[in-house]
């Protein structure tokens, strides 16, 4: 992997070049990324543009690469696909669905994704995460995550309304926090391998995000979320394998 930035000196336009070189695996060839921000006077280098440059290669790494504004793309886990497809359905609201295929049974991954009051401990950015109530067969979970980057931090709280049907679906819904829209579920099912994990869900922060942000933010956080859920899967399932 290769990153660069460097200053065009071009006497007529004064440039910075941001590109970004990925070998796919088992590959020779290279994708490359390039991006070209006007600094205007020849030889500045206003805070504003370094800032911006260094939010934007923050992303580039949490996201594993520059990807358009929309659409689906197969990164990988290990030696596990993980399909990602990320549409913008309205100018402020996105429609995420993500899925793979863990080694391990439908129970362990339903044991994952349903210890709710843990996953602070294992999954990237979730600071805290805390079950609030129950009511009307539903629970209330408390969450809280925080996105870091060079200059910028910004928490997002979020109280999900979560109903299940054991050892297939969650679904959960935001009542209360930082988004007008944080609906969608986790679907389980059993098959050769072992079991296909889906995710699915329609976000709309309360705040104005741009959109390449929230693109890549999204695509970020969810493909981190999914190693570690594998992660944690894998070894509860070898840890019961023991037994």
């Amino acid at each position: 992997m290769k990153v660069c930035i460097f200053r065009n000196e071009n006497p007529v336009s004064s440039q910075l070049h941001y590109c970004k070189a990925i070998p796919p695996e088992g590959q020779k060839q290279q994708i490359r990324h390039h991006a070209i921000v006007e600094l205007g006077q020849p030889g500045a280098f206003h805070p504003m543009v370094k800032k911006t440059v260094l939010i934007l290669g923050a992303l580039v790494f949490l996201s594993g690469g520059v990807v358009p504004k929309s659409g689906g793309y197969v990164t990988e886990i290990g030696a596990h696909a993980l399909t990602i497809d990320f549409q913008w359905i309205t100018p402020r609201q996105a429609h995420v669905t993500a899925w793979m295929t863990m080694p391990v049974s439908q129970e362990c991954a339903w044991s994952v994704l349903t210890d709710y009051n843990r996953l602070a401990e294992f999954i990237p950015l979730l600071e805290r995460s805390k079950i609030s109530g129950r009511r009307e067969g539903a629970l209330y979970l408390d969450q809280r995550a925080a996105v870091k980057f060079p200059f910028y931090k910004k928490t997002f709280r979020v109280v999900f309304r979560v109903s299940e049907k054991p050892q297939r679906a969650l679904n959960f819904e935001a009542v209360e926090g930082d988004f007008r829209v944080y609906k969608g579920s986790w679907l389980l099912q059993e098959c050769p391998g072992g079991t296909h994990v889906r995710y699915e869900a329609f976000v709309e922060p309360a705040l104005e995000i741009p959109r390449w942000v929230m693109t890549q933010l999204e695509r970020g956080i969810i493909k981190a979320s999914f190693r570690a859920i594998l992660k944690q899967a894998v070894k509860k399932d070898a840890d019961a394998g023991r037994l």
